[in-house]
């Protein structure tokens, strides 16, 4: 089985809060397959297990995030992810520097030019769902995006008949409080809406009209807790089969449907992997087992410089073969860790990488910190103040005693509110400034000795 967006987990729980209970289910890898538990709240296994450390996964909604295809000029890949970004910022409505966003697909279109599926939410609309969470006392390790996750789940249970099939396929989602509509062809993803509910049915046609000719059949897939109340639900069905008629499906245990979607996307391979907790969201799980793993890279790699330098000293000429055979896999090694092709050989490979390592190690222990509930909580409250107050960030170090912070500043109070924050958590800090540059920027520094 294929690994998710959490490839060490054996199990997770996923919540969806949306309504006034949230919906809460257990996911887990069996030799079968994944099995799908509904809880409460209230339960005490889920309360224990998320004490202990099992994952739990959450979704933002689309109403709050986006994800659209950006059509590029170019038929080279590597060309076409690099204008991307540009592209986007470009059509959406604000900053795309105030987002966290990745590319989740890549396609061409029939003219062999490349586009991107670019998926993303705004930093402050992340912080809002994370608040959100806390309220429940849930530190999501995955937020991932409810339309993408509507669709893979479709897809999962209602599979297209062929690779061919190009076939238009509609998902319309009651949640609770919103009703969601998702849209593609065949296998492909098109677009992902938020409905109005005071006439869905017309706004759903409106959206399905603008790529869908009338004469065409849709596979119509109904699912969310709505589906289960008929008087929302099937007035709303005949409706959109009068105006686009096809086949037409219930999800099996609709109420259900986003939760076990979310949580298989954690589990199991999906074509649309997104996770939005990325950058300053990072959760320090991540942050920790990439420390782990690159000490145990390290310590492998040292390991076999040994081997090569022992290998060198005691083989002679008619060894020449298998030294250039383990030559190369350590420069591959090397380069790998290194982050950038190693071209030496030998001891030299060896003393490069080895510095590089021990640069990588000394750079990722701050990361290794937020496990330090303190530090998270710190760090967690400082990153929106600078976004805030337009603090251009050069260099943070952030332990359990001491603290500093340096950076530039558009005017001369501005770093004053990361100074209310930190004394705020218990901090202790002296904020010293310089005289402007040429650019009107003003240089600031703040740091702290000893924990208050």
């Amino acid at each position: 089985m294929k690994r998710g967006t959490i490839p060490w987990a054996r199990s997770v729980y996923c919540v969806i809060a949306d309504g006034e209970t949230p919906i809460i289910i257990r996911a887990g890898r069996t030799r079968n397959g994944i099995r799908f538990d509904t809880l409460h709240n209230n339960d005490d296994t889920f309360r224990s297990d998320v004490a202990s450390g099992t994952p739990v996964c959450c979704c933002l909604s689309t109403r709050r995030s986006f994800s659209r295809w950006i059509q590029t000029p170019f038929a080279q890949k590597n060309k076409a992810l690099r204008v991307l970004p540009t592209l986007l910022d470009i059509e959406l409505p604000f900053a795309l520097e105030d987002c966290i966003y990745e590319c989740t697909a890549v396609d061409r279109d029939p003219s062999g030019k490349f586009k991107g599926l670019l998926t993303g939410a705004r930093a402050s609309d992340i912080t809002t769902a994370l608040n959100s969470m806390s309220s429940l006392k849930i530190n999501p390790t995955v937020l991932d995006h409810e339309g993408l996750a509507l669709w893979s789940e479709a897809l999962q249970e209602h599979p297209v008949s062929s690779p061919d099939n190009t076939a238009p396929r509609a998902i319309v989602y009651l949640g609770d409080s919103e009703i969601r509509l998702v849209t593609g062809r065949g296998a492909k993803i098109a677009g992902i809406h938020a409905i109005r509910s005071t006439d869905p049915a017309t706004h759903i046609t409106q959206l399905m009209r603008s790529n869908i000719a009338e004469s065409e059949p849709v596979s119509w897939l109904f699912a969310g807790p709505g589906v289960n109340e008929p008087k929302r639900c099937n007035p709303l069905q005949t409706q959109l089969a009068e105006t686009f008629p096809g086949s037409s499906h219930t999800a099996s245990e609709s109420a259900t449907f986003l939760a076990r979607a979310v949580a298989r996307r954690a589990l199991s391979h999906s074509p649309l992997p997104c996770n939005l907790l990325s950058g300053p969201f990072e959760h320090p799980l991540f942050a920790q087992r990439r420390y782990k793993k690159l000490l145990s890279a390290a310590a492998t790699f040292l390991l076999a410089g040994l081997i090569l330098i022992t290998t060198a000293v005691s083989r002679n000429v008619q060894h020449a073969n298998q030294e250039q055979k383990l030559d190369s896999i350590l420069r591959k090694t090397a380069s790998e860790l290194a982050g950038y092709p190693i071209l030496a050989k030998g001891d030299d490979a060896y003393d490069m990488t080895q510095r590089e390592v021990k640069d990588q190690i000394q750079r990722l222990k701050p990361f290794a910190q937020y496990t330090s509930h303190n530090l998270s909580a710190v760090l967690q409250a400082l990153l929106p103040k600078t976004t805030t107050a337009q603090l251009q960030i050069n260099e943070l170090r952030l332990s359990d005693d001491t603290i500093s912070l340096s950076g530039t500043a558009p005017e001369w109070k501005a770093p004053e509110a990361l100074l209310q924050t930190l004394r705020a958590c218990g901090r202790q800090t002296e904020l010293s400034r310089d005289n402007a540059r040429d650019d009107g920027t003003i240089p600031f520094t703040i740091q702290q000795e000893g924990a208050q």
